[in-house]
């Protein structure tokens, strides 16, 4: 979409297919959530954007907080619309 919409070529930016990025990204957020989920803390928000950010450059404990702010804010957004759409009840 951003390639077809912006001209954006992820290739170009990172030096590696994008999937392949994507993928290992994701097993890496996966398994930062299934070995540090707890019921207190379902949704590892500050792990998950700690791991964001040092993926940055960044290595900024507030930063990280911020992140996780806005991923938990992203994340009842989708929730409402889920609802909204009756996917969720």
């Amino acid at each position: 979409m951003l390639a077809l919409k912006d001209g954006v070529r992820f290739e170009n930016i990172f030096q590696v297919d994008f999937m392949v990025l994507l993928e290992s990204r994701w097993q890496e957020y996966d398994s930062i959530f299934t070995q540090n989920r707890t019921e207190q803390d379902p949704f590892v928000a500050f792990q998950v954007c700690h791991a964001v950010a040092a993926h940055c450059g960044v290595s900024n404990a507030i930063m990280s907080m911020m992140l996780a702010k806005e991923y938990l804010a992203q994340l009842m957004e989708i929730k409402e619309e889920a609802i909204t759409r009756r996917i969720l009840s």
